[in-house]
């Protein structure tokens, strides 16, 4: 049902005014969306350069830009691409679990140095 929904949809949207992840921003990219986010809590963060952000409260910007990525098809098309790109190689589970064992290595070698 959700890949449905993100299939169907032309942008993603995510308004919150305090976002601690935002799980959805990722399901977003990785579903080849366009992503558009408010640049409060750690949406910068999860969208990197492969979105656009807004200033939080600020609806105005946000539907300028909702605008934008509907007339310009290129900029979408480049946000989609650079969504698929960020989720593959910032958020893979293959990097995740490569940063869990240097991390793990790092820290049981120095409780035994």
């Amino acid at each position: 049902m959700l890949e449905m929904l993100y299939d169907a949809a032309d942008v993603f949207v995510l308004p919150s005014a305090s976002e601690a992840f935002g799980i959805v921003l990722l399901e977003a990219m990785a579903s080849g969306l366009p992503v558009i986010a408010s640049n409060s809590g750690a949406c910068p963060e999860v969208v990197g350069n492969a979105g656009i952000l807004f200033n939080q409260g600020n609806y105005t910007e946000l539907a300028e830009k909702i605008l934008r990525l509907s007339d310009e098809k290129e900029l979408s098309r480049k946000l989609s691409e650079a969504g698929l790109k960020r989720v593959r190689e910032t958020f893979s589970w293959e990097d995740k679990i490569d940063q869990y064992l240097k991390l793990h290595k790092i820290t049981c070698h120095s409780k035994f140095e």
